[in-house]
């Protein structure tokens, strides 16, 4: 997914038609992984922010390539050892495709880290910069993806490629109107991921009988919680990373037909 994420933003930075940001796009080529995801995050926040690369991003973008390039001439420090490995390997994977996903209100993949036989639909505050991180809480490590970080996760049936594709097109039309027909009090949301499982919540209708018998209503709303296996054979990875090109082609479909418009072609 790596390859996707640099080649647009090698498509971003050589179109702000400025002579350094081309340059950077041309050493983007060569560059370090982290390298591409740093300026992936900055180009990212300024989409959001301004919908546009600012002449600010545009000075940290440059300055991003000379500490690279810096680094690589100066070696680099070795790895540290985690407690965390996978956990870290999951943060280290989500990070920059949310940074790409985030660029708008939201986005529907094709699987998620439990399994490839659903769809994950990812919505995002256009207020708030998303960036994961392990946290701990009481020795018990974790990834939490509450609201407060700006995004959540919501778990849906699988759509077949024309209805994924169309789905994604929608949310570049107009996001609200299908958010609300995906997206119900049954729906399983994500909370957190952790090293074995992920941990979801949802609502069910419930008997109400104490209400019921002084003739209130029959039944109540009750919050759900509970915890799906990891896919450790990572077959939702592999899900997630052949829908998210897809999945961006279809949601930037409705700019790229504005700008084919405005450019004068058909």
């Amino acid at each position: 997914m790596l390859t996707f994420l640099k080649a647009l933003l090698v498509e971003s930075l050589r179109a702000s038609g400025r002579p350094e940001l081309i340059e950077v796009a041309q050493w983007l080529d060569n560059a370090q992984d982290a390298a591409v995801k740093t300026i992936v995050r900055l180009v990212s926040q300024s989409f959001k922010a301004n919908g546009r690369i600012t002449e600010r991003t545009s000075r940290e973008i440059v300055a991003t390539k000379e500490v690279f390039e810096s680094s690589r001439h100066s070696g680099e420090e070795a790895p540290q050892r985690s407690a965390t490995p996978l956990l870290d390997k999951y943060v280290e994977f989500l990070n920059p495709l949310v940074d790409v996903a985030s660029w708008r209100r939201a986005l529907i993949l094709q699987g998620f880290l439990h399994t490839p036989d659903c769809c994950s639909l990812w919505t995002f505050n256009p207020e708030k910069n998303v960036e994961l991180a392990v946290a701990k809480d009481r020795d018990i490590s974790y990834i939490p993806i509450p609201s407060v970080t700006g995004m959540k996760v919501f778990l849906l049936d699988r759509l077949n490629d024309d209805a994924f594709a169309e789905a994604n097109e929608r949310i570049g039309e107009n996001p609200e109107s299908l958010l609300s027909e995906l997206v119900s009090i049954t729906t399983q949301e994500v909370l957190a991921i952790h090293q074995h499982h992920i941990a979801v919540r949802w609502e069910e209708m419930r008997p109400n009988p104490v209400a019921a018998s002084f003739g209130g209503a029959k039944e109540r709303l009750v919050e759900q919680k509970g915890q799906l296996a990891l896919d450790k054979d990572f077959q939702g990875v592999y899900a997630m990373v052949q829908s998210f090109p897809k999945a961006i082609e279809a949601r930037e479909k409705v700019l790229r037909r504005f700008d084919a418009a405005t450019a004068g072609k058909p």
